[in-house]
């Protein structure tokens, strides 16, 4: 049917497909290892936020009222800001939370 020489020559281009496929793939995998580092810090970054996030209010609350009273005469914008933000934060959530979600297909006002 077909001469060896020709056989030989498939098998060998039919190798080197396949090495150039490996090699391929060892790059592809090398430069999503790369592009995705940055992802990973960041989600590592959000999961540690969310892990703390309940903290800090209560946290600068605290930062706020000790700044009102280092013996300063008159409060500053980011001490009122870190004292009563949380709170008002707080309260924006909870109206938020009992307001009715609109319905879906209902007529407008």
């Amino acid at each position: 049917m077909y001469p060896q020489p020709e056989l030989s020559r498939g098998v060998a281009r039919k190798a080197a497909v396949r090495r150039s496929i490996a090699l391929r793939r060892m790059q592809c995998v090398m430069a999503a290892t790369q592009a995705a580092q940055p992802l990973a810090l960041f989600e590592r970054m959000v999961t540690v936020w969310r892990q703390l996030a309940p903290f800090a209010g209560v946290a600068a609350v605290a930062f706020g009222f000790r700044r009102t009273q280092g013996g300063s005469p008159h409060r500053g914008f980011i001490s009122t800001l870190l004292r009563w933000g949380p709170i008002v934060a707080g309260l924006l959530r909870l109206y938020r939370s009992t307001r009715k979600p609109p319905v879906v297909g209902a007529p407008g006002p």
